[in-house]
């Protein structure tokens, strides 16, 4: 289980659409356990993560907000970092339940997947926002769908 995990997790690290497209081709093929999907969906999430992240960081810099500490430069680096700790914290927390399932615990990968929901949110949010303040609405439209990357409830963020 991990191990497919992780390959969502590669494949939206190196482009977003391809960690949708793999998803979707694993979706058709056939029924996917309701774990697998949501860990499947987190991996894809937190690659999805880091290619905004390494993307939106180079963007950045062109812009010379690394080379500031007034208030925009510094929600810039502020958003980015809040990508950098959401994606590692819902990369742990994936391969711990990736763990607990794998050992057959499934009552505490539920409670575990209960709380990591919340900082997966979050991550999808902060990753929305901001694709689109520094890779634009257009990187924004051809790259994430209006839910990706995929989440069990729609949330709204400002």
């Amino acid at each position: 289980l991990s191990a497919r995990v992780s390959i969502f997790d590669e494949a939206a690290c190196h482009d977003p659409r391809l960690g949708r497209d793999l998803f979707a081709w694993r979706a058709a093929s056939g029924a996917i356990d309701p774990h697998e999907d949501r860990l499947s969906r987190l991996g894809w999430l937190a690659g999805t993560a880091t290619h905004v992240l390494e993307a939106g960081a180079r963007v950045a810099r062109d812009q010379g907000a690394f080379s500031s500490s007034l208030m925009g430069c510094r929600e810039v680096q502020e958003s980015l970092a809040r990508l950098v700790a959401g994606a590692d914290l819902v990369r742990l927390g994936t391969c711990r339940l990736c763990r607990l399932l794998e050992k057959g615990d499934r009552v505490r990968a539920d409670r575990e997947s209960d709380r990591l929901h919340a900082a997966a949110a979050a991550l999808a949010c902060d990753l929305r926002s901001v694709a689109l303040s520094l890779l634009g609405a257009s990187w924004v439209e051809a790259n994430l769908s209006a839910d990706d990357p995929p989440s069990d409830d729609e949330r709204t963020c400002p």
